[in-house]
């Protein structure tokens, strides 16, 4: 497994930390291995070691193109871009919120949703926006799911601009993982939201092969205003058997 925490020496290094994590995650801890945040930083990477990548390195030997608010901070690089870790308004940072923005941080963008990694899409405490598509024989979107799967990245890309926290986007191939959690037949294509935290669920009733993106952001603005219709709090014994069978799996 290695060490919980590695050392980077300067921008060579950095750079070969970002084409091995090129589709995967890591956190990169920049300033002096003193003080509050570093204590905070490499207790939870210890912590964390079986999830997560984490690096530090020294201000000294931080590339210029690496822009930060302040140092010391903590960085999680993915989806080809990177993200300051912000300590909740009028607080110091704490090991509480350092953890929760660690494990909100170590989804990509729009990963694919997978028996083996279910539990770590419920550890998010974010609503999980699952679309669900099929591949072909050949393991490929046909072209009328590959334009739903292509606008639904495009609204993923959107949020995450919009510094928009609520939601985790990720894609499912067949619909068989979501038929066993909400216990009926979900269209393919379709769009289902999750609720990690309340086990609610919400379903994207229109075919997804007639609609626009702006559609969708409507959809995802009444869940995020509490105006959605909520289908059914979802029985614990179903989300129980499917994590069980992601950590099994995993």
């Amino acid at each position: 497994m290695g060490p919980a925490l590695r050392k980077l020496d300067g921008e060579d290094a950095l750079e070969d930390a970002r084409e091995k994590h090129y589709e995967a995650v890591f956190f990169l801890y920049i300033g002096d291995i003193e003080g509050g945040l570093w204590e905070l930083y490499s207790e939870l990477a210890k912590k964390r070691i079986s999830q997560c990548y984490f690096y530090h390195i020294s201000a000294a030997n931080l590339p210029q193109s690496i822009l930060v608010e302040a140092i010391p901070t903590v960085l999680v690089f993915k989806d080809d871009n990177y993200y300051w870790y912000t300590a909740p308004s009028s607080e110091v940072p704490s090991k509480q919120s350092l953890d929760n923005w660690l494990m909100e941080e170590r989804l990509l963008l729009f990963p694919e949703l997978m028996n083996g990694n279910f539990h770590e899409f419920m550890a998010s405490r974010k609503n999980i926006v699952i679309l669900i598509v099929n591949k072909n024989i050949a393991n490929k979107l046909v072209k009328t799911e590959k334009k739903i799967f292509d606008m639904a990245t495009d609204v993923a890309v959107e949020y995450k601009k919009s510094d928009n926290a609520l939601f985790q986007f990720c894609w499912l191939d067949g619909s068989e993982l979501v038929n066993s959690i909400v216990m009926h037949f979900v269209n393919e294509p379709g769009l289902v939201v999750l609720n990690s935290t309340t086990y609610q669920y919400y379903e994207f009733e229109a075919d997804l092969t007639t609609v626009t993106a702006d559609n969708i952001k409507r959809f995802l603005s009444s869940i995020q205003n509490d105006t959605a219709v909520v289908r059914r709090s979802l029985p614990a014994i179903n989300l129980s058997r499917s994590l069980l069978n992601s950590v099994n799996i995993a």
